[in-house]
């Protein structure tokens, strides 16, 4: 079957796959990244069954198993007969049959790569390509926008992970504290509309203004990387001569001739702020 190009989430009603016929939307299964979509379908033998969204579109799934075991049985009845130069999806035969307990015949894939491969699975479909047609259709339904290999692609998708999966360590941070990810923000090309218009650059990267908001227009900017950490719970804020500032910020000040720790420290034993800052050890 040609590749189509909507969503696994979003295949129509009524629409045919091989030797399945799409009936309605069934419960997604849990998985890891996400639910994954399913649908209940009736092949043309009768026998209804769920079947994975992805496992249609990429032709993974094409029948409950009847179309498989008619191709088999034909192919175990008949004489088997292959000849040089014959092609079996994207494999040409270039080599003779070899008759063993299993026979298997060279192979060459159009992507140049020689392999044996058995007799019996070219004829029944099983074996199309040495893989790389199943990649290049997966290639095709993940990606939609030719970037999932950009920096700005990757601060999109930890943004998503820490807010949405369970499973790793930053979501106890993030989406464990209620903080999400707009919906606006759930599409890429969306988000990185928005990257550019803020002004996004390859040495910046994202900061929440209101550390308790969610991931949204309104709550976020590019600052760089060495700004981030100024804006953190647990950051200690001093306020010396009338402006407030993490102790990191106000080490970095160049009234002060003391290190960040020993700021700290003079503050913790009762130290004016201003006098912790620029009175030499």
């Amino acid at each position: 079957m040609s590749i189509v190009s909507f969503k696994s989430s979003q295949i129509p009603l009524g629409s045919r796959f091989s030797r399945w016929l799409i009936i309605e939307k069934a419960p997604p299964r849990p998985a890891s990244k996400g639910p994954r979509p399913q649908y209940l379908c009736r092949c043309e033998c009768g026998k209804e069954q769920v079947v994975l969204g992805q496992n249609l579109l990429n032709g993974a799934s094409r029948s409950c198993g009847c179309f498989k075991r008619e191709r088999d049985g034909a192919a175990r009845r008949a004489r088997i007969h292959i000849s040089l130069g014959q092609r079996f999806g994207r494999w040409i035969v270039v080599g003779d049959l070899e008759r063993h307990r299993r026979s298997t015949c060279l192979c060459r894939c159009d992507c140049g790569a020689e392999e044996q491969v058995l007799a019996q699975n070219l004829l029944n479909g099983t074996s199309q390509s040495c893989g790389c047609l199943k990649a290049a259709v997966n290639a095709r339904l993940q990606t939609r926008h030719g970037e999932h290999d950009s920096r700005l692609y990757r601060i999109w998708r930890g943004m998503r992970q820490r807010c949405g999966n369970p499973n790793i360590p930053e979501y106890r941070n993030y989406g464990g504290r209620g903080i999400r990810t707009c919906p606006e923000w759930e599409s890429y090309p969306n988000f990185r509309a928005w990257a550019i218009l803020a002004g996004y650059e390859e040495e910046l990267t994202i900061e929440r203004k209101n550390v308790d908001g969610n991931y949204e227009p309104d709550n976020c900017a590019w600052i760089p990387l060495s700004s981030q950490g100024a804006n953190r719970r647990n950051n200690i804020r001093v306020t010396a001569w009338g402006e407030t500032r993490c102790l990191s910020e106000w080490a970095r000040d160049p009234r002060a001739v003391v290190s960040r720790a020993s700021i700290d420290q003079r503050i913790k034993r009762g130290w004016k702020p201003e006098a912790a800052i620029t009175t030499p050890l």
